[in-house]
C-alpha cells in the first residue's frame, strides 16, 4: 500500500495511481521511489526461506531440539548467510562422530571375537572327540558360537542405548561402571597379574600391562563422551 504524500507546491494530498503520485489541484506528478531491498518482505508463491531463516523461525515459534539429541543426531549447525552458522550454536561439534567411531570399534571387536571363536572351535574339534571349545562343560561348538553371537548382540544393543538415546539413567549407570573399572584397572598398568601370582611367561607381563593401559585410556574417552552427551540432553550445553 502506498504511503500518503503531499504536493510540494500547494500542500494538497496527492492521489496515487499506477506507481505515480498526482496532485489533484495543480497537476504536479512524482513517481514513487523504489522500496529498499532491506524493507522488502520475501514472501509469495514459490518463496523458500534459507536454512538460517528457518532456524530463526523455529526459535521464534518454540524450542529447538538440543544438538546430539535423538531429534538432531547429525549435530550439524545450520548454515547462515555468507557461509556463517546463523544462530544455531553447536558446543560439541565432534561428539556424534566420536560416538560413531567408538560404536564402530565395538562392532569390529565383536566380529573379530566371533571369527576367533569359530576358528579355534574348528581347530579343536578336528583334534578328536572331547577336545572342542566346550568339551569340559559338555557344550558343542555350535552352542559356543551361538553364545558368542548372543553376547555380542546384547553388548552392542546396550551401547546403542547408552550412546544414541536420551536415557539419562543408562548414561549414568554406564559412566559409574566405567569409573569403577578404571579405578580397579589402574594398578594392573604398573604391576602385572603374573608378577602378583608368581607365574611368569616371556613377554606376557608387559603385554598385559600395555593392553590394560590402552583399555583404561579407551574407557576414559568414553567417560568424556558420556559427560558431554549428558550436558546436551539436559540442555546445559
Amino acid at each position: 500500500m502506498a504511503e500518503e504524500k503531499f504536493c510540494p507546491s500547494c500542500n494538497v494530498k496527492m492521489d496515487y495511481r499506477l506507481g505515480v503520485y498526482e496532485c489533484p489541484s495543480c497537476g504536479h506528478t512524482e513517481e514513487r521511489a523504489a522500496t529498499p531491498a532491506a524493507e522488502q518482505k520475501a514472501s509469495g508463491p514459490g518463496f523458500r526461506p534459507e536454512p538460517w531463516q528457518q532456524a530463526q523461525q523455529q526459535r521464534a515459534s518454540g524450542p529447538v531440539p538440543a544438538p546430539g539429541s535423538i531429534q538432531a543426531p547429525s549435530m550439524a549447525p545450520l548454515a547462515g548467510p555468507a557461509g556463517g552458522t546463523g544462530d544455531y550454536y553447536n558446543p560439541y561439534p565432534t561428539l556424534y562422530t566420536e560416538k560413531i567411531v567408538f560404536f564402530s570399534l565395538q562392532v569390529i571387536g565383536w566380529v573379530v571375537n566371533g571369527i576367533m571363536v569359530l576358528v579355534f572351535s574348528s581347530m579343536l574339534s578336528t583334534m578328536g572327540p572331547g577336545t572342542g571349545a566346550g568339551a569340559d562343560l559338555g557344550v558343542g561348538t555350535g552352542a559356543i558360537i551361538l553364545l558368542a553371537v548372543i553376547m555380542g548382540a546384547i553388548s552392542l544393543g546396550l551401547w546403542y542405548l547408552v550412546l544414541f538415546t536420551e536415557q539419562l539413567w543408562a548414561k549414568y549407570c554406564c559412566g559409574g561402571c566405567l569409573v569403577l573399572l578404571v579405578l580397579i584397572s589402574i594398578p594392573s598398568i604398573f604391576v602385572s597379574n603374573q608378577e602378583m601370582s608368581g607365574i611368569a611367561a616371556p613377554g606376557m607381563g608387559s603385554y598385559q600391562m600395555i593392553s590394560t593401559g590402552v583399555s583404561v585410556l579407551l574407557w576414559i574417552w568414553v567417560l568424556w563422551i558420556l559427560w558431554r552427551d549428558i550436558q546436551v540432553v539436559k540442555g546445559q550445553a
